[in-house]
């Protein structure tokens, strides 16, 4: 049986490689702005995993696709990727002394039927930040594909003064959640069905 992570992001793989899970990657081509942000961000974030692998699926056959996205919110606001330093610099201003949620839609595919969607939230605190926090980041990490602008596992975890929730929601997939959901499907030997 075949495995298919459904994005480009590393930091995923890297999370999937940690379990052993043999699996190849194929990038969603879904334009996310085909779906307006509603206020209900959970509903949101799981349609668009939702999007990511049913475009994936017109493109490419796979026993198994899992997608996923990941928004972080901040007092109803959804913060994205930034598209510069100067946006990246003001969502991280913005992060500053507040608490944000880490939200991390998954969703599972047999064959080209949806097997499984959901969600996992995490919260995360960050410390005050001074100008020379940010501009020190900013210089020497990479924040433009992250949501909110940073990466908690680089050297943004200094900014997380309090984590409730879920390492691995908050770096992009909750492996938590991606194991009960292997293990639900395929028993405890679940390794054994995939190459």
């Amino acid at each position: 049986m075949k495995f298919l992570l459904g994005s480009s992001s590393p930091r995923r793989a890297e999370l999937l490689r940690m379990i052993g899970l043999p699996f190849s990657i194929e990038k969603s081509l879904y334009n996310e702005r085909d779906i307006n942000l509603s206020e209900d961000i959970l509903s949101y974030s799981k349609e668009l995993s939702v999007k990511k692998g049913e475009e994936i699926l017109t493109r490419v056959k796979s026993d198994l696709l899992l997608t996923s996205d990941t928004i972080v919110e901040l007092s109803g606001k959804v913060l994205g990727k930034p598209k510069d330093k100067s946006e990246a610099r003001k969502m991280l201003r913005n992060l500053s002394g507040a608490q944000h949620q880490v939200i991390t839609s998954f969703a599972f595919f047999k064959g080209e039927t949806l097997d499984l969607v959901d969600t996992e939230l995490s919260r995360v605190t960050f410390k005050e930040l001074s100008s020379q926090d940010i501009d020190h980041y900013i210089d020497s990490a990479s924040y433009l594909d992250k949501a909110g602008a940073y990466g908690i596992q680089d050297h943004g975890q200094a900014f997380a003064q309090n984590l409730e929730g879920n390492f691995s929601n908050v770096v992009g997939l909750p492996l938590n959640r991606v194991l009960d959901y292997l293990e639900s499907r395929f028993g405890p030997d679940w390794r054994n069905n995939f190459e």
